[in-house]
């Protein structure tokens, strides 16, 4: 069952508004953590609000993560830790339809880390839903150039003359991602939001179902991020 979506449901997609959510972490495995959060908030296509956050671990970050996004131990030693933040997440999301590029990988690390907490029921906000599937410029973008192109958010980008600013860091990134999700509009379809979630679960699938046939005839592991 799919989370409510808000807003007219007979509007096109686009006019609807959105977070768009990303994260920065201490690795890809499941156990590691967000350290940076970022969100932007879209209305009527809109870039109204943005905000970010370090965000406290509770473990060391590897120098290999740094690496990509350069946010250190030290840079996080005083930051809050995930909980800390929710009061301004809800503040900036609520009554809006959550984004994200590669949106199972943020989506994987949102979730494990309300698990983590001991929130009240919150799912009447969009975000904080577990059902609710959220909107992935990522899918779209293997749809118009390929599923084994290059389609990095800094590239994805590139294609439509979008400012990514700081790549990897999750404010300029969920920004970044905020204005291609709606510069690709007249790319993909003009239909309500439901009906654009509906299209997209079976691109994903079939995308997903794509490369891990790949992967198996050249005898090699295949696990989705």
């Amino acid at each position: 069952m799919e989370g409510r979506v808000t807003g007219d449901p007979y509007a096109p997609w686009h006019e609807h508004r959105f977070v768009v959510f990303d994260v920065e972490t201490t690795g890809l495995e499941d156990g590691d953590r967000i350290v940076e959060l970022g969100l932007a908030r879209f209305e009527q296509g809109r870039l109204v609000r943005r905000w970010g956050s370090l965000i406290y671990p509770d473990m060391e970050i590897p120098e290999e993560a740094t690496r990509i996004h350069g946010i250190s131990g030290a840079d996080v030693a005083t930051a809050p830790r995930f909980v800390g933040a929710v009061a301004d997440i809800i503040n900036i999301a609520r009554d809006a339809h959550p984004v994200a590029y590669n949106a199972s990988f943020d989506r994987r690390f949102w979730i494990r880390a309300l698990a983590q907490t001991a929130l009240s029921d919150l799912s009447n906000i969009p975000l904080f839903d577990e059902r609710t599937r959220w909107l992935d410029p990522l899918v779209w973008m293997r749809r118009l150039h390929g599923i084994w192109g290059k389609n990095t958010l800094g590239v994805s980008c590139e294609r439509y003359s979008i400012d990514v600013g700081t790549a990897h860091r999750a404010t300029d990134d969920a920004v970044a991602t905020g204005h291609l999700m709606l510069a690709i509009k007249n790319d993909i379809y003009t239909v309500t939001l439901t009906e654009l979630l509906r299209r997209q679960g079976i691109l994903d699938e079939r995308q997903d179902r794509e490369r891990g046939e790949w992967f198996r005839k050249k005898g090699l592991p295949y696990e989705r991020r």
